[in-house]
């Protein structure tokens, strides 16, 4: 399967693959913001994202900005995503991963011409209390310069403990490379200061204007988002469909990946399951 790599606007960075004439895309989540797209093991693990692509998809991730020259905000990136939809797809489907989704939620508010059915993968309107803890941390982590320690708290977020282990493992393996591919400690800052904390809080505000069928899905043991925020996400927009895997976390896309693939390329497809 053939893929393409490039930036939009001169500066979104952005992986195109499948084929077909549907086309979804995918908001990326906080990783694409810690380390660009390019430096990012995303490429690597395209055959995680591919299990939510229904066939006869064509599909686009899009990263962030690296270096914007002004603090980003929430509602600049969904004007710069409906600028790159608007040319290169028209309306389609939105998946919105983690961080994503606060991205998609305005997004989907702001341009229901170019929404076509909405997914809110790992994300909900707010983060739960356990995950504003954790924010805390990430963002205590910067402010004293342990990245090594910010790239852990962001990486060993397993349900299984052996795959924690290995991703500790690999981690420690690939450390000075990972170390290197972060982005800047202002653009670190920047982003855990602002984009999640500041403006979170008005995610809910824009839930109500979503018109587009959407599917909000996620695990009951999420590290960043609980069962109350993602059940009332999914009830604060008007055509909404809730899923819930029992004792699953923020990996959830990753270690139920099949199963979560299925609903979410039924729920694209109109499918029954």
């Amino acid at each position: 399967m053939n893929i393409h790599t490039g930036r939009f606007l001169h500066k979104i960075p952005y992986i195109k693959g499948g084929g077909g004439p549907r086309t979804m895309v995918f908001f990326y989540g906080a990783s694409a913001l810690l380390t660009s797209l390019e430096k990012s093991s995303i490429a690597a693990h395209l055959h995680i994202i591919r299990e939510y692509v229904p066939e006869g998809y064509t599909y686009y991730v899009l990263g962030y900005e690296q270096y914007p020259q002004t603090p980003y905000c929430l509602d600049q990136m969904a004007d710069d995503f409906a600028r790159i939809i608007a040319q290169e797809t028209g309306k389609t489907v939105i998946v919105g991963v983690s961080f994503g989704g606060f991205v998609a939620m305005r997004f989907a508010a702001q341009y229901p011409a170019l929404t076509e059915k909405l997914v809110l993968l790992i994300s909900a309107h707010t983060f739960s209390a356990a995950g504003k803890k954790k924010i805390a941390k990430m963002k205590q982590l910067v402010s004293e310069g342990r990245y090594y320690e910010l790239l852990k708290e962001n990486t060993l977020l397993f349900r299984r403990w052996w795959l924690n282990l290995l991703a500790r493992f690999l981690l420690w393996k690939d450390k000075k490379n990972k170390l290197r591919s972060l982005n800047s400690p202002t653009a670190l800052k920047d982003s855990l200061e602002g984009l999640f904390s500041r403006q979170v809080g008005d995610n809910i505000a824009y839930l109500g204007k979503i018109r587009a069928k959407t599917l909000v899905i996620g695990g009951t043991k999420d590290q960043f988002f609980g069962p109350d925020e993602f059940g009332e996400t999914a009830a604060h927009i008007g055509d909404a469909r809730l899923q819930l895997f029992a004792a699953e976390t923020h990996m959830l896309p990753v270690e139920r990946n099949k199963e979560t693939g299925a609903v979410v390329k039924n729920f694209i497809t109109g499918e029954t399951i």
